[in-house]
Parts: C-alpha cells; sequence; structure tokens
C-alpha cells in the first residue's frame, strides 16, 4: 500500500486539482490535509479543515464511515457524489478513495473527485455548496481484501 509520503512525492500532475487528502481520528474526526485547488475553487477552500463541512450530516456519516472502513481494511472504494449548486442544480461526481499509510495518523484517505469530462461546468460559477448525498458502488481490494459490510452512524448498512 501506498506512502502518504509516496503520494506526495510524485502525484500525477492532471490529477492534483481534484483531490482531498484527509487524515482519519475516527469516523467523524475528520481533518483535510489537502484540498485540490479545483476543488476549493468549485467549494470553497476547505485544506485545513473539518471533513464535515463539506457534507450535509447524512452525506456525513455515510463518507465517514466508508473512508473509516477502507482505512481499517486497507481497501479502496468507489462512490457517487451528489453536491448541490448555488444555481440550484446538482453535480454528480464519480469518486475513487484508496488508503495511504502514515504512522502520525490511524488513516490517511485520498480522494479523486471525477470531474475533468463528466462535469465540464465544473467551475466557481456552478459554486457547489456541499456534498448532499454519497452513494457506495463498489469496494476495490488493493491487496488486503474488502470489507463485507459497513454500518454508517444512522444504522443503515451499506453492502455490495
Amino acid at each position: 500500500m501506498p506512502t502518504l509520503r509516496s503520494y506526495l512525492d510524485d502525484p500525477p500532475f492532471e490529477f492534483q486539482p481534484f483531490v482531498t487528502i484527509t487524515d482519519m481520528y475516527s469516523a467523524d474526526a475528520i481533518r483535510i490535509r489537502l484540498m485540490g485547488t479545483r476543488l476549493a475553487n468549485a467549494v470553497g477552500e476547505r485544506t485545513g479543515g473539518g471533513f464535515k463541512d463539506s457534507f450535509t450530516e447524512r452525506a456525513a456519516s455515510i463518507a465517514g464511515e466508508l473512508s473509516w472502513a477502507a482505512g481499517q481494511q486497507k481497501a479502496g472504494y468507489v462512490a457517487l457524489r451528489k453536491f448541490s449548486s448555488q444555481l440550484g442544480g446538482d453535480l454528480m461526481c464519480p469518486t475513487i478513495s484508496l488508503p495511504l499509510t502514515n504512522a502520525n495518523v490511524p488513516h490517511v484517505i485520498v480522494t479523486y473527485f471525477d470531474v475533468q469530462d463528466r462535469n465540464s461546468n465544473w467551475t466557481v460559477q456552478s459554486a457547489a455548496k456541499k456534498i448532499v448525498a454519497v452513494e457506495f458502488k463498489e469496494w476495490i481490494d488493493v491487496g488486503c481484501g474488502k470489507p463485507e459490510a459497513v454500518k454508517t452512524g444512522s444504522g443503515e448498512v451499506l453492502r455490495l
């Protein structure tokens, strides 16, 4: 499994503006270590801030539990995230989240937001407010297996 250092030393240039790196201390204690510039332009800069500020309460619970399980199990996951827009529309964004190892934080998760081609209108003008829904799609086995199910704080069980 890649380390945080290896990712920071050589990230693919074309992905950088669309990536977040989060430090996870628990499923609901999450800090945004880094937010890519294109994401920050669309939703507001949140590097160094709380993860929950980017989500509605239910979406934060699902994303937090999925990311915590990914860190615990050392598995990645694919999810569809739905942003609400200040212009009244929704922006649908496929994401891939993968765990990284780091000795200083229990779990570090890097998430790539696939907005380059799918949402050509992803600009400051779209003014995405928050992620209002997270739809889990599938686990990615990175060599350590996959979780069978994840239970969110609201009791919802996510499995595939």
